[in-house]
């Protein structure tokens, strides 16, 4: 069954993108990983026609919405018309490197008579300079990975934002960005938490996955997540379990993705002045599959005590705001 990804056009974009991010090289990974009005199937890709003028794409960065969100909202089924009327509120962004020390040890977890602990793994948060500066060194030393490595690291940003909509409804979005492969592909967790003046509106909540070649940056797939997913969680905020798509046997760290989700919010009080939302991404380091049972409220991602030691919980959160 074919899937309208987006419906932007890609020669238009990649022009736009490519002059305004030549400097960064995630924020070029970004522009081109969008599949700009392309419509796929298993076996064909077509460019549709364009959604934006470049003016009107223009426009909307110029407000501060990032290319991740516009093609969120477009991929969403939103109008052009409607998304052109929203107002950006304030978005927020981390740049985490995380460390895993001793992986080979992940073999010794799946014996149930071992009593080895999983592998140590650190959150770093860095400044985007450090950030672009250590990833480019990363690549220029990193070879085929090994179990004998002491160590992997991976490098991802998280970008949390809010947007107003005409009506006067909220939408809040989270994008995680990978930089790097994922050593371990299983259910990882994004979410957004929000404060109490506002509650999710049931039914607007939607999330992509999508999945590129780590050499060469080709798109390989999309996956759509609808208010109608059963890996949405809605106890509390509301979060998404996202089965990482796997490369297969002999595939480890061949791919990377981007994971986003997005939901509406109103008030539930007679006025509201300030918005909340607070971005959330556990990563799932062991070698088997844990299907996470979790919740969120506001500043806290909790998963049961019992897989806790299974996922990475990437701290500061991003914590997009109004009034900034």
């Amino acid at each position: 069954m074919k899937k309208v990804l987006t419906a932007i056009l890609l020669s238009t974009l990649f022009v736009f993108s490519m002059n305004t991010f030549a400097s960064a090289e995630s924020e070029n990974i970004k522009a081109q990983e969008i599949v700009y009005g392309l419509e796929m199937d298993e076996n064909h890709v077509k460019v549709l026609e364009p959604v934006f003028s470049e003016d009107e794409l223009k426009s909307l960065t110029d407000k501060g919405f990032t290319l991740d969100v516009i093609t969120l909202l477009v991929s969403s089924g939103e109008s052009k018309e409607d998304i052109l009327k929203r107002e950006f509120v304030s978005n927020s962004t981390k740049h985490y490197i995380t460390t895993i020390n001793n992986p080979s040890i992940q073999k010794d977890y799946l014996n149930l008579n071992s009593k080895a602990s999983l592998p140590v793994t650190s959150v770093e948060e860095v400044s985007y300079e450090e950030y672009l500066q250590r990833l480019k060194e990363y690549k220029e030393r990193v070879t085929i990975y090994s179990d004998s490595d002491k160590s992997t690291t991976e490098y991802k940003t998280m970008t949390v934002s809010v947007s107003k909509k005409s009506t006067g409804v909220y939408t809040v979005t989270n994008v995680v960005d990978w930089s790097t492969g994922a050593l371990n592909t299983k259910e990882d967790i994004i979410g957004i938490g929000i404060n109490g003046n506002t509650s999710p509106v049931r039914g607007t909540e939607y999330g992509t996955q999508v999945v590129r070649t780590a050499v060469s940056r080709t798109h390989v797939q999309t996956i759509n997540y609808s208010s109608s997913s059963s890996k949405w969680n809605r106890n509390g905020d509301y979060g998404l379990a996202v089965d990482l798509v796997d490369g297969g046997v002999g595939c480890i760290r061949c791919q990377v993705h981007k994971i986003s989700m997005m939901y509406d919010i109103k008030p539930n009080v007679s006025s509201v002045s300030l918005i909340d939302a607070y971005g959330h991404y556990a990563h799932q380091e062991t070698t088997y599959n844990v299907s996470p049972s979790f919740t969120i409220s506001k500043g806290v991602l909790g998963i049961s005590v019992s897989q806790q030691k299974d996922f990475t919980i990437h701290k500061p959160q991003p914590h997009a705001q109004m009034p900034k």
